[in-house]
């Protein structure tokens, strides 16, 4: 019981999810409709759009349309 409690896996930041599900996942780099990548991620759409504003004002994402952003 205790060896598996070390080797548990740490969860990761949203942050981290939505920068790996953009690069291996979509096409292009980029998706379109929040509450679809939310439900993928597995967070609420107002979370995942705090991180998305988060990263857009870092420079990491760019607004390509309405719902929809890519990668830079």
């Amino acid at each position: 019981m205790g060896r598996a409690a070390k080797f548990s896996v740490e969860p990761q930041p949203l942050t981290e999810r939505l920068r790996s599900y953009m690069t291996y996942q979509c096409e292009n780099r980029s998706f379109k409709g929040l509450e679809k990548a939310a439900e993928i991620l597995r967070c609420s759409p107002r979370q995942l759009q705090r991180v998305v504003n988060q990263l857009e004002e870092e420079g990491v994402l760019e607004k390509v349309g309405k719902g929809s952003y890519r990668l830079i």
